[in-house]
């Protein structure tokens, strides 16, 4: 099995949880006051689709997985932080250099100070990568992301320029990524 084949396998076991196993929905906020309160990120009216959604977000693009024809967009080049993006890199980064059997240590002795959401991870504790790559990404969690990246790269600064490379690859040209 490919390293990318046992990646796919672990995720979609571990993303893909019967439905006994989820918390119930809660049944959506369908109003545009309700999107303009904050209190849901989109809305639309099915039955009046040639109307352009209502959105909270301040940039949105919606495409065509097969075609890549841009479908709708709000603002798409204008430069935002990358927030979750960045996340998403780190772990295709980490899962196309890293078996999902490999042992992931943290070797940061400063590893608690990295805030946000975290997994709370202690220096010298040690991680199965398919473990480490599902808490970071079920937790959004940074700490995770800097050991990620310390495997990876070497150090978060080998990581970022790491990132940048594999960003240009992906044909993200205006993507610059730091730490």
């Amino acid at each position: 099995m490919t390293r990318r084949a046992a990646w796919a396998a672990a995720l979609s076991v571990a993303l893909c949880l019967p439905a006994a196993a989820r918390p119930p929905a809660k049944a959506p906020v369908r109003s545009p006051a309700a999107v303009k309160a904050g209190r849901a990120p989109a809305y639309y009216d099915p039955s009046r689709l040639e109307r352009e959604p209502v959105l909270s977000a301040r940039s949105a693009l919606l495409m065509d997985y097969d075609s890549g024809e841009v479908l709708w967009a709000r603002n798409p080049d204008v430069r935002r932080y990358p927030a979750s993006t960045t996340k998403i890199l780190t772990a295709l980064l980490f899962a196309e250099n890293v078996a999902p059997d490999e042992v992931v240590a943290c070797n940061d002795a400063a590893i608690g100070k990295v805030g946000e959401s975290s997994l709370h991870i202690k220096p010298g504790e040690r991680f199965p990568a398919e473990d480490l790559l599902k808490g970071f990404l079920l937790r959004s969690a940074n700490d995770g992301g800097v050991v990620m990246a310390q495997r990876v790269g070497g150090s978060v600064a080998g990581f970022s320029r790491m990132m940048n490379a594999r960003a240009e690859e992906l044909g993200a040209r205006n993507s610059h990524f730091v730490n």
